[in-house]
């Protein structure tokens, strides 16, 4: 049994974008958690090798989701503040909207 904090995420987009950027399984959100383990591990002050978590994914009609939780096993590590959460965010939505930020990036170029 884990002594220490949970936390509960919810990332969600809405069904528009999920389809185009192909986060409408959980296979792809998945890979992407996976993909950024450090980076979560870090904004929450937990080492690497302490970091669990498990997800679950939401096929809803407008919004698809997943439910993430989030702890370290040993419970005396963890912490989540505003910076944080920001960088939370910031990794998972530089990651999930690459494509179209680099299409913005080159517009705003050839202005």
């Amino acid at each position: 049994m884990t002594k220490g904090p949970v936390w509960t995420v919810i990332l969600s987009l809405r069904r528009e974008d999920a389809s185009d950027l192909g986060y409408d399984s959980a296979e792809s959100w998945r890979t992407l958690l996976l993909q950024h383990k450090t980076r979560l591990a870090q904004a929450m002050k937990i080492p690497v090798d302490d970091f669990r978590w498990c997800a679950a994914f939401h096929d809803e009609g407008y919004h698809p989701h997943v439910h993430m939780m989030v702890w370290s096993a040993d419970g005396k590590h963890g912490y989540l503040n505003k910076t944080g959460i920001t960088a939370m965010r910031s990794a998972l939505t530089n990651t999930i909207f690459q494509d179209e930020m680099h299409n913005l990036y080159v517009k705003k170029d050839l202005a």
